[in-house]
């Protein structure tokens, strides 16, 4: 990948809202990992059936919400601390994705420039602003084929970065390993609907059994984000959906980029706040005419 390119993965990934997503759905292979240096949720089914009620709860959030097929989604992130040449990142997305088939459009605010995104197959097209053009082959959109990733051209993180580019609301997966710490902080309203919330911590312990993870793949998460869980907000509706997902987590900006052939520094705190509404709002995507779209991992 030419350097320009790799500077505006990193673009991307701050626009998608989802860089701390390197925790999605893995497609792996080898032994899963159990690291003993993570933090490790205590087991909820041993501690009595009234903390089993929180884990449940969230379980059937995730099974819900995937079963609505979409939803209209908006996102905010913000990253303060270390620095990619010289940026600072903070982004907002809004528009619909579908679930089932990983496809969607998301209209994306970032440092003040607008990007649109569409997700397709696997594929992330993004429409670039006109001061990128040149720095895209004069082209208006790039063409991110994150399947390439998938079949390892991106070493032990590439099936776990694959979700966070070809769908952002792979975060939706966190909900599906979280162990014992969940509370039920009561209701809530969120945009006019009554919720209930919870207060949640995902660890690497987590993941690795959730997700099937190897030895490589937990060690450079761990390399990143460090051995503590990420505390997780979560509201969920009457009809057991996700409503709203917010959370904190500090990261090694440089190790990440590092796994990418990149460049970065300083220690980076990461707030990302994701809203689903309009459950199984229509969502119809295409990909750019072939003759307008540049690829980002080509010569």
């Amino acid at each position: 990948m030419r350097p320009v390119r790799v500077g505006f993965c990193a673009a991307v990934i701050a626009a998608a809202s989802v860089a701390i997503a390197a925790c999605g759905t893995a497609s792996t292979s080898g032994s899963p990992a159990t690291p003993s240096t993570s933090t490790s949720s205590a087991s909820a089914t041993s501690s009595g059936s009234g903390a089993t009620a929180p884990v449940n709860a969230i379980e059937t959030a995730y099974s819900s919400t995937i079963s609505a097929g979409t939803a209209k989604i908006a996102m905010t992130m913000g990253m303060t601390g270390g620095q990619y040449q010289g940026m600072n990142f903070n982004a907002s997305a809004t528009g619909a994705m579908d679930f089932v088939h990983k496809s969607g459009d998301l209209t994306t605010n970032m440092m003040g420039m607008d990007m649109e995104a569409r997700y397709l197959n696997g594929v992330q097209y993004v429409h670039v602003p006109d001061n990128w053009l040149s720095q895209s082959g004069g082209k208006p959109w790039v063409k991110f084929d994150m399947n390439q990733f998938a079949n390892g051209q991106a070493g032990s993180w590439g099936g776990l970065t694959n979700g966070m580019f070809t769908d952002p609301s792979q975060v939706l997966s966190y909900l599906r390993g979280m162990g014992g710490h969940i509370t039920d902080d009561g209701p809530a309203t969120i945009d006019g609907t009554p919720t209930t919330h919870y207060t949640a911590e995902l660890t690497i312990a987590d993941l690795a059994k959730s997700e099937n993870l190897t030895q490589d793949q937990v060690t450079q998460m761990q390399q990143v984000l460090g051995n503590g869980p990420v505390p997780m907000q979560l509201w969920v509706d009457g009809q057991n959906r996700l409503r709203q997902m917010t959370y904190n987590q500090s990261m090694n900006f440089g190790a990440f980029m590092g796994q990418f052939g990149g460049s970065g520094s300083g220690s980076v705190t990461m707030s990302m706040t994701m809203k689903l509404s309009d459950f199984g709002t229509p969502v119809n995507v295409t990909a750019p005419p072939s003759d307008q779209v540049d690829d980002a991992f080509g010569g």
